[in-house]
């Protein structure tokens, strides 16, 4: 019992000491503190909110840890974060706002990431050449332009685009692969010229255009299109096309319209004032190619008009129940099989392909 006792007092006088001690500090980010101006080739941090007319130069790979602070530009600065390195750059952790340029890469053979980043009312929020990154937990709003590359590779990933005047743009060639994201009342949300794109499971609200596409095509896969303008506006046939899987659209002015091969499989069009169109068909301006339409399984129910398609499609169990307008309108059509059409406001309910009724 006494050795009980006494273990029993010990363990209290360590626990005293512990509660009476000091709490401990946490240890500061790594590296350099980021001062207005300065050229960094190592990791660095922002100790407090900064702002410069001046921004930092990035000569190395390095991490720029924000530190949950707000590095900001002061009469128009000019760029936030100029990467001029061989080797990745990562920006973590806080916000860049008011800045000519957020972030910009012109090539130099590294990447610029970012994880868990503001860019706020900035000129060009991160602009790249020949470069690109992984974008991650980051947002991006009320920005001229949120994103602009040219020739480069770009990830987005649970990230938010809201009310900028342009979204996400790519040209000249490169990649932009987009998955659980939101964009929320841009002007053109995504746009891609002579590159390609893949975008899965994410938002689209609000837009004017959510995805506008010249030269270019790539996958639309289990998305959410709602009250944009355009959902999708496919232009300038080059035979690489769309495919577009398993998406919902409500409520868009235009669903989808089309100058290019695509092909629908699985989607569901409801309130749209058009789901689905097509430009006009002249066979004399397509010369070699001629774009073709593909639809399989897809729902149409409440639109305006729901298949209006002048190109050549292919159409299978294909459904247009309710819509004010043109049920299924195709001409030029290939009928696969299993159509439905009724309680359309235009008859015929079909053209092009045979449907069955109620």
């Amino acid at each position: 019992m006494r050795t009980s006792a006494a273990a029993a007092v010990t363990a209290a006088l360590v626990l005293t000491g512990a509660l009476s001690a000091s709490p401990a500090q946490a240890a500061p980010p790594a590296g350099v503190e980021i001062t207005c101006g300065a050229t960094i080739a190592s990791d660095a941090y922002l100790a407090r909110n900064l702002t410069c007319t001046e921004g930092v130069t990035v000569t190395a790979g390095a991490v720029l840890d924000l530190n949950g602070k707000t590095l900001a530009g002061a009469d128009g600065g000019t760029v936030a974060i100029t990467v001029d390195s061989p080797a990745d750059v990562h920006v973590v952790d806080g916000r860049i706002s008011g800045w000519g340029v957020g972030a910009s890469n012109f090539g130099t053979g590294g990447r610029t990431n970012v994880s868990g980043v503001a860019f706020t009312g900035n000129g060009t929020a991160y602009t790249f050449i020949g470069a690109g990154g992984d974008i991650v937990d980051s947002r991006f709003e009320d920005n001229a332009v949120a994103m602009s590359g040219l020739f480069g590779i770009v990830s987005v990933d649970s990230s938010v685009f809201r009310n900028n005047t342009e979204g996400m743009s790519l040209s000249g060639g490169g990649y932009m692969g987009i998955r659980d994201s939101r964009f929320s009342g841009n002007g053109s949300a995504v746009g891609a010229s002579e590159g390609s794109f893949d975008i899965y499971t994410s938002t689209f609200e609000g837009n004017d255009t959510a995805i506008r596409g010249w030269w270019t095509g790539g996958t639309i896969e289990g998305n959410r299109f709602a009250g944009n303008g355009t959902a999708l506006h496919a232009t300038t046939f080059t035979g690489s096309g769309y495919d577009i899987v398993g998406n919902v659209f409500t409520k868009n002015t235009i669903g989808i319209y089309t100058e290019d091969n695509v092909t629908l499989t699985g989607n569901e069009f409801t309130q749209n004032g058009t789901a689905l169109k097509s430009g006009p068909y002249h066979e004399d301006d397509f010369h070699i190619f001629i774009p073709i339409a593909r639809l399989d399984g897809n729902y149409f129910a409440r639109n305006g008009d729901a298949v209006l398609l002048e190109i050549p499609s292919e159409l299978k169990e294909t459904t247009a129940i309710r819509n004010s307008g043109y049920g299924i309108y195709a001409p030029r059509a290939t009928d696969l099989g299993g159509n439905v059409a009724y309680g359309n406001g235009i008859e015929p309910q079909c053209t092009g392909v045979v449907c069955a009724g109620r």
